[in-house]
């Protein structure tokens, strides 16, 4: 409960839980949704450019049990996972395809502050930490 990371995921987590009526089931269901969105568009930005390996980059990236496991519960690692595969799918776009520049590094700059905050629980371009809230 006093933990700033812990506390990260409960403010993150708190617009689903009021989608889904307070219930975990749909909750967690509703997150594991939104952390495969993530990974399906690292899935997505690979096989753009590898198309031979469609194959091994779906074991790779959607079937090994770590992705599954890290990416469908209620923790800390579901964001960073989702965020990870929106991060690098929208860095790629704005510095390797310079396309959509402007909203893909609008999600890179969002998604670095949600990683930074999950990380260390502490916003990194605001001037207050989390003893604001927890006290």
């Amino acid at each position: 409960y006093y933990d700033a990371q812990s506390f990260a995921v409960v403010r993150f987590i708190s617009p689903l839980a009021l989608l889904s009526f307070n219930s975990y089931f749909i909750c967690t269901i509703l997150l594991a949704w939104l952390s495969y969105l993530g990974i399906w568009r690292l899935y997505l930005l690979f096989t753009s450019e590898y198309p031979a390996l469609k194959r091994e980059l779906a074991i790779a990236i959607l079937f090994m049990p770590s992705l599954v496991f890290w990416g469908s519960g209620i923790l800390k690692d579901t964001f960073t996972l989702a965020a990870a595969g929106w991060f690098t799918y929208s860095f790629y776009k704005v510095f390797i395809k310079r396309e959509k520049i402007l909203p893909n590094s609008i999600i890179d700059y969002t998604l670095t502050e949600w990683i930074f905050t999950i990380g260390t629980g502490e916003y990194s371009s605001a001037d207050y930490s989390n003893e604001y809230f927890i006290n």
